[in-house]
């Protein structure tokens, strides 16, 4: 890609809440604080997902969709883990990869999802416990994670 991007409407980021500036930026996740903050438009425009590693999943986590697009959450699980959903905007459709893997070793964890989140067949996927193991997800809203769409 030559540097410039076709068919991105900044204005339609700022109605987020999102400042942006004219050129140069797009909004992510900060995994710390969990605000948004800006990286480079190359990410975007390569089509590329950023990923949010989080080494300690916890007991608990809500997810933050980006205001467009897709993100990739990357969990390594430490307890049986509560996930909920964030974010998005309304009539623009979000996206989260969300890998998880469970511990190198000893037992693994369980993954617990939002009963709102509607699923294949009505059916949660069954996450393997197996040591090492690893499982993807996607999970996308078309509303501001009103409506929460998975697949596996």
């Amino acid at each position: 890609m030559s540097g410039s991007v076709t068919g991105l409407d900044i204005s339609k980021m700022t109605d987020v809440g999102t400042e942006l500036p004219t050129a140069g930026g797009v909004p992510f996740v900060d995994s710390e604080t969990g605000e948004w903050k800006k990286s480079a438009i190359a990410v975007l425009a390569a089509g590329r997902e950023p990923v949010d590693v989080i080494s300690a999943g916890g007991a608990n986590q809500v997810l933050a969709f980006p205001p467009f697009g897709r993100a990739c959450y990357d969990i390594t699980l430490t307890a049986d883990l509560t996930i909920g959903f964030s974010g998005g905007t309304a009539g623009e459709v979000s996206g989260l990869r969300i890998i998880l893997r469970q511990p190198a070793s000893g037992a693994g964890f369980a993954v617990h999802w939002p009963d709102a989140l509607w699923w294949p067949d009505a059916t949660a996927p069954s996450i393997l416990t197996t040591a090492g193991g690893v499982a993807q997800i996607w999970v996308e809203t078309p509303d501001e994670a009103a409506t929460l769409l998975g697949r596996y």
